[in-house]
């Protein structure tokens, strides 16, 4: 219910004043608080350790 909750406020800001109802910090802590619950640094290092590196030239 609180994800529905959530959406139904954005969308009805988006629709009523083409904005969402986020600033710029909240968006910020927002995706932190996002990055950290699915371990995203987790998946950065498994890239950065199993990505190929291009070479200059």
């Amino acid at each position: 219910m609180s994800t529905v909750h959530a959406l139904l406020n954005t969308y009805t800001s988006l629709k009523e004043t083409g904005l969402t109802n986020f600033n710029e910090q909240q968006v910020a802590e927002i995706r932190s608080q996002v990055e950290a619950l699915i371990d995203l640094p987790a998946y950065y290092e498994v890239e950065a350790a199993t990505t190929e590196r291009r070479s200059a030239g």
